[in-house]
């Protein structure tokens, strides 16, 4: 029994152990997930580098022989091109040589080969790092930021790269302010914002932007988040400090700067700011501060944005009060004296230049300006006496030989004034009071061609010059294009007043004689004029829900308010309108203005109104809770909730009607931007429109249309290249539009540059969307602008168009034919 036992087992336990060594089914045994692989097994499977010299190039490395790892690194590369580790070590080696560009390839390569391997990417990221610093060092700051933009995508160090990416962004913005690039500057400092919103460095550098070009509500936005979210930063709080003193809030800017002093006690900023308002707290603590009561630091800056607007009038006012406050302040009376001389005055600005000679005998341009009055008054011998003898120690000779020519052609001497200007061209073409007078010599000897080019460089030079643009437009009338002529002087008329005489018969040639600018009541240029007296009651005397119940102060007034009681309500506009010509810092009329337009369902219009009332009375309650429910009511929700929050601030018992967010940062309507922007535009309100149409930019800036808004405003400012520039931006996002094309050749004809402006207009009638109204405006255009055959060749293209009734009448009323079926209505 035994011996059989055994027969069976035996054959039983060998037929075990095959199948225990074959595995089931014949198939190779899976290897065992707990068992360290080896190195040469990991090489086989990853396809990561375990070749000889592995070792010995890492050793070389560390012993600082880099081209012995080069050599080794290089040679594994050309065997193995696809070996991430030989690029890594290569690249380590490089880096040990400070080739971090070289460095930065390997790296790069090693991570697209192997991007699992964490180790590749540190180091790449690493590398970038210090090529930041290198490129900072080299004061290339453009390099640096796209470095640091790519290191923050990668999550590298992201506290220190935002620092040193800050510090970048703002290197870049100061070259760009340096040299007046103001538009590219604000870009970057907003794209440095938004990338980088815990950086409050950057912050301080927009609001400070935005202030030095008078944008002082937006920067004041900027400024208040920024000083809430970071209390005990002193530059921000310098920063809002210097923006207060200059909107007049002297008080409000000294404890702010007596808390910044606390922190920083050495900044030698805050204690000339302390210094300023200790000389300002006592005139400006009355409720009706005007002209007088205002800093020489004020003055002097609210002159230079005057100058920059070329408007004349409110320089003249202001340095009337320079001169009278500050007596020592002599250069003051040069300046006036050159203004009143613009403005034709000329025996006020002789007056000036003698006042001021008797203090500074010696001074070369008050004596040459004393001889340009004395040739405007008709003593040709006398200034051209004067001009001589100054002229071998005048420093700028082009200036003294303009005034020579002028002298010399005033008596007579045409030929002689001529060689003098044309060698000033030939030394600078683009001396622009060479230009224009060269201009008028041309006009004035019926080369009228000829003159129409030098006017429209000296336009371009100087768009707010209306002595330039008037006699542009004489040229033209007189080379019998009046249409072209009225389009040169329409395209002023935002910054058009009466008291600019060139300003005044522009006015009366457009057939506006009785008419107000809108650029008079200086709205388009923060801070508010410093002649407006602060309200002296707490409470208006308006209704908020209904117009104002009051004594009329006139009996247009009384007829305005009359029309607006009876539901007249275009007429009630018109009348209210016509009360603002003569009083446009009528509180009330504004106010009961936003009113009509609200009931109307204007509500862009009303908010412009409401906007205009905060400008005379920046703290009135009534004025913000109009403003604030007019932004919600339009979709403008983030400006409606930024009202809500200063009165929650500064008055949280008066909150009551404001509206309300659950959020604290809600989103604008895309589609409100655009026609508040343009109701702003439409009153003068530049500045204010530029800030919401910039914020429209940052929240969407794939909408063409706030690109083209953009545009508008600069143009109008007069920065006609920041506005191309605008408009090149829209052209890049929609090439199919006729809108951008239009809006440059709009810009040509601002310039004077008429015949770019065809151009451009026949680029849009190309453009694939072109539309009959477009063409409409565009034959229009080409009207205004002396080109009858082109306008009558887009009127011959509409009228083989499939137009609708509208759109035939208009056909037939640029036609004078009858295409459009007669109605009912139109045969009464």
């Amino acid at each position: 029994m035994h011996f059989y036992t055994k027969l069976i087992l035996v054959p039983a336990c060998g037929a075990l152990l095959v199948l225990n060594l074959a595995g089931c089914g014949g198939k190779k045994k899976s290897k065992n997930p707990v068992v360290p692989v080896s190195e040469e097994a990991a090489a086989k499977d990853s396809g990561f580098s375990t070749w000889s010299n592995n070792a010995e190039v890492r050793a070389a490395i560390e012993a600082q022989d880099y081209a012995t790892a080069k050599s080794l690194a290089a040679s594994r590369i050309s065997e193995s091109p696809t070996d991430a580790r030989a690029h890594f070590l290569m690249g380590q080696a490089l880096a040990g040589e400070d080739k971090h560009e070289l460095a930065r390839k390997s790296f790069e390569t090693a991570v697209e080969l192997a991007p699992e391997d964490r180790n590749y990417t540190r180091a790449l990221n690493e590398c970038l790092s210090k090529m930041i610093d290198i490129a900072l060092e080299k004061d290339m700051a453009s390099e640096a930021i796209e470095l640091g933009k790519k290191l923050l995508k990668d999550g590298y160090q992201t506290q220190e790269t935002e620092a040193r990416l800050a510090r970048a962004y703002n290197v870049t913005a100061t070259k760009l302010v340096d040299s007046e690039n103001f538009a590219e500057a604000e870009s970057m400092l907003r794209e440095a914002v938004n990338l980088l919103p815990d950086q409050p460095e950057t912050r301080v550098k927009l609001a400070r932007l935005l202030m030095q070009n008078d944008r002082l509500m937006e920067s004041e936005r900027i400024l208040r988040a920024l000083t809430e979210t970071n209390p005990e930063f002193a530059p921000g709080l310098t920063a809002y400090a210097a923006l207060l003193h200059r909107m007049g809030e002297v008080r409000k800017a000294g404890e702010m700067v007596t808390t910044a002093l606390k922190i920083d006690p050495e900044n030698a900023e805050m204690l000339e700011l302390r210094a300023a308002f200790s000389r300002d707290l006592p005139v400006t603590g009355t409720a009706s501060s005007t002209e007088s009561t205002t800093s020489l630091e004020t003055i002097q800056t609210r002159l230079k944005t005057l100058e920059r607007t070329g408007n004349l009038s409110e320089q003249k006012k202001l340095l009337e009060n320079l001169v009278a406050l500050y007596p020592s302040e002599a250069g003051s009376l040069l300046r006036l004296s050159m203004v009143c001389e613009k403005l034709g005055m000329t025996d006020d600005a002789f007056k000036y230049a003698e006042k001021y000679l008797s203090s500074e005998p010696d001074s070369l341009p008050g004596r040459l300006q004393l001889a340009r009055c004395l040739y405007q008054l008709g003593d040709n011998t006398r200034a051209m006496n004067l001009i001589q003898e100054i002229e071998p120690d005048y420093p700028d000779k082009l200036e003294i030989m303009a005034e020579k020519g002028q002298v010399l052609a005033r008596s007579g001497n045409f030929d002689e004034a001529r060689k003098v200007w044309q060698q000033i061209l030939t030394t600078d073409p683009d001396h622009v009071a060479t230009l224009f007078n060269y201009a008028q010599l041309e006009m004035e000897s019926g080369k009228h061609k000829e003159a129409q080019e030098y006017f429209e460089k000296a336009i371009r030079k100087e768009p707010f010059n209306h002595k330039y643009r008037y006699f542009a437009g004489i040229n033209l009338i007189q080379s019998g294009l009046k249409d072209q002529a009225h389009s040169l002087w329409a395209s002023s008329r935002s910054s058009l007043n009466h008291e600019d005489p060139y300003a005044a018969r522009i006015l009366r040639a457009l057939g506006e004689e009785n008419s107000q600018s809108t650029q008079t009541v200086s709205l388009s240029s923060p801070p508010p004029a410093l002649s407006t007296p602060a309200t002296t009651t707490g409470v208006p005397d308006y209704v908020p829900t209904g117009v104002i119940e009051e004594v009329p102060a006139d009996a247009d007034y009384e007829r305005a308010l009359e029309y607006a009681r009876g539901g007249f309500y275009n007429e009630a506009i018109a009348a209210f309108k016509q009360v603002l010509v003569k009083s446009p810092e009528n509180f009330n009329a504004l106010m009961n203005l936003g009113k009509v337009y609200t009931a109307t369902g204007n509500n862009e219009m009303a908010c412009v109104n409401y906007l205009k009332s905060l400008k005379l009375d920046p703290r009135n309650v009534f004025a913000l809770r109009a403003l604030a429910n007019g932004y919600s009511e339009i979709g403008m929700h983030g400006l409606a909730a930024e009202i809500t929050q200063q009165v929650r601030v500064s008055t949280p018992d008066q909150l009551e009607g404001f509206p309300r967010y659950p959020e604290n940062t809600p989103r604008n309507n895309p589609r409100a931007y655009e026609p508040l922007s343009k109701a702003m535009i439409t009153e003068g309100l530049f500045a204010e429109a530029l800030a919401v149409v910039n914020t429209g930019i940052a929240q969407q800036s794939d909408l063409t249309v706030l690109h083209l808004l953009q545009g508008d405003v600069y143009k109008n400012q007069g920065q006609y290249e920041a506005a191309q520039q605008s408009y090149k931006t829209a052209l890049a996002g929609d090439a199919q539009s006729p809108a951008p094309y239009m809006r440059m050749g709009d810009l040509f004809i601002a310039s004077g540059q008429l015949t770019s402006a065809a151009d451009e207009y026949h680029k849009a009638l190309k453009a694939g969307f072109i539309d009959p109204d477009s063409m409409f405006e565009i034959a229009d255009r080409f009207r205004q602008i002396g080109r009858e055959i082109d306008a009558q060749r887009v009127l011959g293209q509409l009228k083989g168009m499939n137009l609708n009734q509208a759109q035939l009448l208009k056909l037939d009323q640029r036609l004078g034919t009858n295409l459009a079926p007669q109605t009912e209505e139109s045969n009464l």
